[in-house]
């Protein structure tokens, strides 16, 4: 889980240095609207990841409720694949 929210956090940043240095480029930002799915999908793996590291205690987090278990999967695996679309998003961007 760290290193798949490590790796999120890389290309989030890389995303958003991106954005700052095209900031007065109005058509390239507005083009990149079509990312705005992929960002509340995000959020929503985030709120579960967040929920699952907030509500449990050392032990709780070793012992996963199946149906938690499934949700953190499925929210890790939101995550990777958005990683995938964003640094796409730049790497198309750049070309």
């Amino acid at each position: 889980m760290t290193t798949a929210l490590y790796a999120f956090n890389g290309v989030m940043k890389t995303f958003q240095t991106h954005l700052e240095i095209h900031e007065d480029d109005e058509a390239r930002l507005v083009s990149l609207n079509y990312l705005s799915p992929v960002l509340e999908r995000c959020k929503d793996a985030l709120k579960v990841v967040k929920g699952f590291m907030e509500g449990s205690g050392h032990i709780g987090k070793h012992m996963i409720t199946p149906q938690f278990g499934r949700k953190l999967k499925l929210s890790l695996k939101v995550l990777d694949g958005a990683k995938e679309v964003f640094m796409l998003a730049v790497q198309a961007d750049q070309q």
